[in-house]
């Protein structure tokens, strides 16, 4: 998204959709690759719909691509896989540079769909039938953005780092501020908020007996405090 809600293409360079609204035709940039090394192109988006419509994945991404509703996103061929009848979706189908979505019903929300995390540009390396969870390189867990896992201790830590392979170009103008951002999981609350105070963390919780004396002394929305409304 750029400011204000407005979808702009990235991997994709333009697409067209047919006149009764039931086929998309994507064509896909050259140039994207994963971060170890393979290229990015149709096929690795309609990898990302079989993936995400697999039965065994149990991905909830399924639910926006097989909504059979009035208004709901179906994509051919994706009910099918999710009931486990099958591993491929046949609405959605590579041919060169172009990815090609077929619908059961026109929708015009499949564009906002297709920008969810789970349909973007995915890797054979991923299994469909199951997550992968250890990561120890880049390689492991392929991503094709601006930043890559390199490692992935569940329960413990997950850390990215810049994608060594992406490199500035037609759609590929993200910025990239930081060098990497690494995320402790499974802290107590008060060792994660004691490390906050000690600058040994960037941000982490706040305990509930700690929000008065923060308060005091960092102000409320001034420096190092911030509260927004839920």
């Amino acid at each position: 998204y750029r400011p204000g809600g407005k979808l702009v293409p990235e991997v994709a360079s333009g697409f067209t959709v047919s006149r009764n609204g039931l086929k998309y035709t994507f064509t896909i940039r050259k140039g994207f690759r994963f971060s170890d090394g393979t290229p990015v192109t149709a096929a690795s988006f309609a990898y990302a719909i079989d993936r995400t419509a697999n039965h065994d994945l149990s991905s909830p991404g399924a639910q926006f691509i097989t909504n059979s509703s009035q208004d709901g996103v179906d994509i051919a061929g994706a009910f099918v896989v999710n009931e486990g009848n099958g591993t491929r979706v046949t609405g959605a189908q590579a041919r060169g540079n172009k990815l090609i979505i077929k619908l059961n019903r026109a929708s015009g929300k499949l564009i906002t769909v297709l920008a969810m995390p789970f349909f973007q540009a995915t890797s054979r390396k991923l299994p469909l039938d199951r997550e992968v969870v250890d990561v120890a390189s880049t390689s492991d867990l392929p991503t094709a953005g601006p930043y890559a896992f390199t490692l992935n201790d569940p329960n413990r830590m997950t850390e990215l780092r810049r994608n060594p392979l992406w490199k500035r170009g037609p759609g590929r103008t993200a910025a990239r501020n930081l060098a990497g951002v690494d995320v402790n999981w499974n802290m107590s609350e008060e060792t994660a908020f004691e490390m906050v105070n000690a600058n040994e963390l960037d941000e982490g919780p706040l305990p509930a007996g700690q929000v008065e004396g923060v308060a005091r002394r960092y102000g409320v929305n001034k420096t190092r405090f911030w509260v927004k409304p839920m």
